[in-house]
């Protein structure tokens, strides 16, 4: 504001309100009132470097290149306003502009370029793509300033790069054989750039030259070994590839990306063992080593060794590193932002939410020795999940790009490769955390494919394990997803009919599901196999019934009607006990109509004459059942196998002549036929 009161300002005006403004941190009023000190008082270079200075500080190169300009062309002695001036425009995007700024001080000014300036102008044009320009220049600076002259080393160099990047090779070869020895170590970067040109094109022969020479000039650092590696790698010499990748890991700060590459190369060549040695962490590591040294804590090494150990067959191996890994991702996607919370207390805070409605929980309280034993194994679970996160936690020294440059798809895929390598190594109470975990997660975290795939698992591991009540939430998701498919209700059916006596939880589940879905026939069929188990004929007969009409011509439905109406008819408050057994009997005959007198369908008609006493026709149908060879069959899939994929899968026996021969046996001996009874076990039921 005290400017406004000051008629035709000077430029030590403009500069003690400069300095006022800077001192008091108010960058953009000072640089306003350094670029009207610089109007003011154009000849005052100090001013104008504080204006361009101010310009980059601000990250506006453009505007700093300008100032320089304007610096450079007041004052043309000075050499470096000019140079500064070509490095920001290049980094404004205005190379052109860069390039016509020395050509003009080049021609204006002939006798006072020097070789630096040569240079550079070929350097710009080359950096804006323009190579055919850039040999052009070279040819007149042979021609215009070193008439009589050997080109400098650097332009010498330089034209073999435009020559490769425009495939004139044969020129390219001209000009390298006439360089000197020497230009290699008064030019490394450009050797090295020439190098990388030759290995765009695919002519790796003449750039592993280059870049071997540049190694021997003492220039050994790490990047090279790698550029020469992948050399050898391309022309099929991997032996050498792994020489060098194994010498660029003592050289390299960052040497994540040889190791897994080397690492790779180990792997194709099965030096297993070995690969996973270059992956692994030192055996002692130094306690001075800085986190940024420590390659084996980062996340694409560790991503790396766990496909190992997965493809190799590594379970162990695999599941205690991708457990680690999939904590560790999890926590920084859902606390990223709150990094001083303790993970622990986040884990034991969790615990105590969801205790109050975990049901397994007063079960396992004072139960017998089974429910303490599966107690402490939990127990001991949740504490090496818990260290596993704080592990995680404090390990957690990678940066953002890191993170960004393993897709969230990988992270994804791991914890379905995790839960079925824990289940595979029987850790079922850690694959039930994984499981847990994933249907805790929003889509965003984890798509919703996914934690089907997870629930799926989650089911086909209910099957397996003799303690289905950990699984019977996963199995009823499956159930809630896939309502219609008859192998998810298989799998459900067979976790329950392990729970023994049937839980309110599941009751209601069922009242919900058959209110929600009228026409799905699975849950009245479960309900009416309840009710036979309970011996509650009637209800089952019931519910039987009402599947028949929705399913007519299902063999299951009516082998299962009219078994309940014969257990029905055998009841003693039963009146009309006859018409009720005719009934059943219809229903089975059905049954074998649509199974095309199936040795299945004989031999349950067999057996429902047995038991009602009514031994003639039993014998006659045991026989037509013995008549039959039924061959075995492998277990249908369950919901989380794919139906497509073939694969090895244990046969089942499905003949049931053993079985009548038996019961046909044992009415022969009721009856008194003891020879022909044991005729019937020494045809059928000699092994």
């Amino acid at each position: 504001m005290a400017a406004a009161y000051i008629k035709g300002p000077k430029s030590h005006v403009w500069k003690l309100l400069y300095d006022r403004a800077k001192e008091q941190g108010n960058m953009v009023l000072a640089s306003d009132y350094v670029s009207k000190a610089v109007q003011a008082d154009p000849e005052d270079i100090d001013l104008k470097y504080e204006y361009a200075d101010l310009c980059l500080s601000a990250g506006k190169y453009k505007e700093a290149a300008e100032t320089y300009e304007k610096i450079f062309r007041r004052h043309p002695e000075i050499i470096e306003p000019l140079k500064r001036g070509t490095e920001y425009f290049l980094k404004s995007g205005k190379g052109e502009r860069a390039a016509n700024m020395l050509e003009d001080h080049i021609k204006s000014h002939p006798s006072e370029v020097g070789p630096d300036i040569l240079d550079l102008l070929a350097d710009v044009l080359m950096q804006i793509n323009a190579y055919d320009r850039a040999l052009k220049y070279i040819h007149d600076v042979r021609q215009i300033y070193n008439l009589g002259k050997e080109l400098p080393s650097s332009l010498k160099i330089r034209q073999a790069i435009c020559h490769v990047r425009l495939e004139e090779m044969e020129q390219a070869e001209i000009v390298l054989s006439i360089l000197p020895r020497e230009a290699v170590s008064e030019h490394p970067k450009l050797i090295i750039d020439l190098a990388d040109e030759l290995t765009n094109i695919e002519n790796f022969h003449s750039a592993l030259k280059y870049y071997l020479l540049a190694i021997n000039d003492s220039l050994n650092n790490g990047y090279l070994f790698v550029k020469a590696a992948r050399c050898y790698m391309s022309l099929e010499k991997r032996e050498q590839a792994i020489v060098f990748y194994y010498r660029a890991l003592n050289e390299l700060s960052d040497p994540i990306d040889a190791r897994i590459t080397l690492a790779s190369l180990l792997l194709e060549d099965g030096k297993r063992d070995e690969a996973i040695s270059v992956l692994s962490p030192p055996e002692n590591p130094d306690l001075d080593t800085s986190e940024q040294k420590a390659w084996w804590k980062k996340r694409k090494i560790r991503m790396h060794i766990c496909q190992i150990y997965h493809s190799e067959g590594m379970l162990e191996e695999f599941a205690n590193t991708a457990l680690q890994l999939v904590l560790k991702w999890v926590w920084r996607r859902t606390v990223k932002g709150k990094r001083n919370r303790s993970v622990l207390s986040e884990l034991q805070r969790n615990r105590r939410r969801r205790r109050p409605r975990d049901p397994q929980a007063s079960e396992l309280r004072g139960g017998p020795k089974k429910w303490r034993k599966n107690r402490a194994t939990l127990n001991e679970t949740k504490r090496i999940r818990e260290r596993s996160a704080i592990k995680a936690h404090n390990e957690d020294m990678c940066s953002d790009s890191e993170e960004e440059a393993i897709k969230d798809e990988e992270y994804h895929r791991l914890f379905v490769d995790l839960c079925k390598a824990l289940a595979s190594l029987q850790r079922y109470w850690e694959a039930l955390e994984i499981v847990n975990l994933a249907r805790r997660l929003d889509a965003k975290m984890l798509p919703v494919e996914k934690k089907k795939e997870l629930q799926s698992l989650g089911a086909k591991i209910s099957c397996d394990t003799m303690d289905p009540k950990q699984w019977f939430d996963c199995v009823r998701s499956v159930i809630q997803q896939h309502p219609y498919r008859l192998n998810a209700w298989n799998c459900y059916y067979k976790v329950i009919s392990r729970l023994g006596k049937r839980a309110s939880s599941e009751a209601k589940f069922m009242h919900h599901l058959r209110s929600k879905h009228r026409d799905c026939v699975p849950p009245i069929l479960i309900a009416g196999h309840h009710f036979t188990v309970t011996s509650r004929h009637q209800d089952a007969a019931r519910e039987y019934l009402e599947a028949y009409k929705l399913m007519p011509d299902s063999p299951l439905i009516n082998l299962c009607v009219g078994a309940a109406l014969i257990n029905l008819a055998l009841g003693f408050r039963l009146k009309n006990r006859h018409e009720c057994l005719a009934q059943g009997f219809a229903f089975l005959y059905n049954n074998i109509r649509i199974c095309s007198n199936s040795q299945e369908s004989l031999y349950n008609v067999a057996r429902a004459y047995h038991h009602v006493g009514l031994v003639t026709h039993a014998a006659s149908y045991y026989e037509k059942v013995l008549a039959i060879y039924e061959k075995e069959y492998p277990m249908p899939k369950l919901t989380n196998e794919d139906p497509n994929v073939g694969e090895e899968r244990k046969p089942v026996n499905c003949d049931l002549r053993k079985e009548a021969a038996h019961n046909l046996h044992l009415i022969y001996k009721h009856s008194g036929a003891f020879d022909l009874a044991r005729q019937v076990l020494k045809d059928h039921c000699t092994f």
